[in-house]
């Protein structure tokens, strides 16, 4: 399985999923955050994503794959350059994975649309299976009795 994490709360949604599935499965686990032009630090100041090439692997391999690690997964962890829907695509070729989880917004702008356009666009051009972790607000969720 490839999770693609990003430190948003749709990628963490998304990493405690894919624990939960890999660990009944014994499956195997590739981590991946698509290493973009510029990257948003905690102060909200944004980046050259070179310059802070090892403070995002840090982040990947200790804070956003702790979900995994908490379920007993330790991931394969990846930085991959270039576009997030196209990094993720084509890491999910490189290591050949039968199935690639993202959640279904990210750290983009836009946070009113349902569906970000990393995930739409992994969904429209994969050849694999996909699936979509949401992350809808508390006021859109459904309310079961």
């Amino acid at each position: 399985m490839l999770v693609a994490l990003d430190g948003s709360e749709g990628a963490h949604r998304a990493a405690a999923w894919v624990a939960d599935l890999a660990r009944q499965l014994d499956a195997t686990v590739v981590a991946v955050h698509a290493l973009g032009l510029l990257h948003q630090r905690a102060d909200g100041s944004f980046h050259a994503a070179d310059e802070d090439r090892d403070a995002i692997w840090r982040e990947l391999s200790e804070d956003w794959c702790a979900p995994l690690r908490g379920a007993g997964v330790v991931p394969i962890t990846m930085l991959a350059e270039g576009p997030a829907s196209l990094a993720i695509l084509a890491t999910a070729d490189e290591v050949d994975t039968d199935l690639i989880v993202l959640g279904s917004r990210g750290l983009g702008g836009f946070p009113h649309l349902l569906l970000g356009s990393t995930s739409a666009q992994v969904v429209e051009h994969s050849t694999r299976a996909v699936v979509v972790v949401p992350n809808f607000p508390a006021a859109w969720r459904p309310r079961y009795r």
